[in-house]
C-alpha cells in the first residue's frame, strides 16, 4: 500500500469566516479615524439587517479639512486590510463623506449632520463591534 502525501488537491481547505475581511477592514477604518482624532467612532455589524453592506463605520470630524483627513486615513486603512474602494461621495466642503468599499461603508460626518441623520438610531438593531481606541482614556465603539 502506497501512502500519498497531502498535496494541494488532497488538502481540506476551510472556508474563511464569512465577513472576516470586511470586519477587519471596518475595524482598521475605525482605528484610522481614531488616530486622526475623530470623535464617537463606532463600528456596526449590519449583516442580516441590510444587503447594502456587512459593516458600517460612523465617525465625527470637526471641520472640513478634518473630515477629509479622517476619510483619507480610513480609505487607506481599508485598502491595507484588503478592501477595495468602490465609490466615494462628498468632499471637505460636504457635511458628510461616504466611502463605499462594498462590504464596508464608512460615514464621516460633521457634528450637525451626524445628529441630523442619526445612523445609530436608524441601525439600532445592529450589533456594535468592539475595537480598541488609542490610549487616551476614551472608550471605543
Amino acid at each position: 500500500r502506497v501512502k500519498r502525501r497531502a498535496g494541494p488537491s488532497t488538502k481540506r481547505r476551510t472556508a474563511p469566516e464569512p465577513g472576516r475581511q470586511a470586519r477587519a477592514a471596518a475595524i482598521a477604518a475605525a482605528r484610522a479615524a481614531d488616530e486622526k482624532l475623530a470623535e464617537r467612532t463606532v463600528v456596526l455589524d449590519v449583516r442580516g439587517i441590510t444587503p447594502v453592506a456587512d459593516f458600517m463605520v460612523i465617525a465625527t470630524a470637526s471641520t472640513g479639512p478634518h473630515l477629509r483627513a479622517v476619510a483619507e486615513a480610513a480609505e487607506e486603512a481599508v485598502a491595507r486590510a484588503g478592501g477595495h474602494l468602490h465609490h466615494r461621495e462628498g468632499d471637505a466642503r460636504s457635511p458628510w463623506i461616504l466611502l463605499d468599499a462594498h462590504d464596508v461603508l464608512v460615514h464621516v460626518f460633521d457634528p450637525a449632520a451626524r445628529r441630523r441623520y442619526d445612523l445609530e438610531r436608524l441601525w439600532a438593531d445592529a450589533k456594535r463591534v468592539p475595537w480598541k481606541a488609542r490610549a487616551t482614556g476614551r472608550k471605543a465603539g
